[in-house]
């Protein structure tokens, strides 16, 4: 069978009815995987019953090359480690793979928690599909660009960083990965909304903003077609 993959988005801590957006991070980097033959599973803890026993069935069923988890800096990274005490107990040679904007950001501080095996750093389509050709191979996940990881002596080794993706050339947002009727908001219309991405960064220079470090101050964008085939 074709290699898994099991992604865990969690709680963000502003999750009220009405509120809950796609889990845009994690349906991109399925989506990509996906359209590369790659199984998977995304389990979002804002909007399943029992999200813990959901991807422990996940982890069950699929035995996937690793279980990723994404993580803003906040109270995200309590969820992910949730997640990532589940994967230990029901998969301990699973590598749990941390990705999103705070293990890009403090991918070392990150490495030194007992649960995170690997970083992701930066945009993580590319890098999460050749980290499963990698791990499946039994290379070393630090042969990876974009990756972080420890190796047995605790020494982090950090890959080059990964050139940024052309964004029209990413598949389209995958409708087979959630249900997107969970997903509509009242925040702008006030009755239906779905929030899609169609640009990255942003080249202002706010101090307190995770976009200096982790778009290096760029901005880009999907072209209009693409735009108007997305919605």
């Amino acid at each position: 069978p074709s290699p898994s993959v099991v992604l865990f988005y969690p709680r963000t801590g502003w999750d009220r009815e009405g509120m809950v957006s796609l889990p845009l991070s994690v349906l991109a980097v399925g989506g990509f995987l996906g359209a590369h033959g790659v199984r998977v599973r995304i389990v979002d803890e804002r909007v399943e019953p029992s999200p813990l026993e959901a991807l422990a069935h996940a982890i069950r069923t699929l035995e996937p090359v690793y279980v990723g988890v994404s993580s803003m800096t906040g109270s995200q990274i309590r969820g992910a480690l949730a997640a990532a005490r589940v994967v230990r107990a029901h998969a301990p040679a699973t590598p749990i793979v941390w990705g999103g904007v705070h293990p890009s950001l403090m991918a070392e501080q990150t490495l030194a928690h007992p649960l995170a095996d690997v970083v992701v750093r930066g945009e993580g389509e590319q890098t999460a599909l050749e980290l499963v050709a990698a791990l499946a191979a039994g290379r070393e996940p630090w042969t990876v660009a974009g990756v972080s990881a420890c190796d047995a002596a605790g020494h982090v080794h950090h890959a080059p960083d990964r050139p940024f993706l052309d964004l029209d050339e990413l598949p389209p947002l995958s409708t087979e990965l959630v249900d997107f009727r969970r997903y509509r908001t009242r925040q702008v219309l006030g009755d239906w909304d779905l929030r899609i991405a169609t640009s990255r960064g942003c080249p202002h220079a706010c101090s307190y903003c995770y976009n200096v470090p982790f778009n290096h101050r760029r901005w880009r964008a999907q072209s209009p077609a693409r735009v108007l085939d997305e919605l």
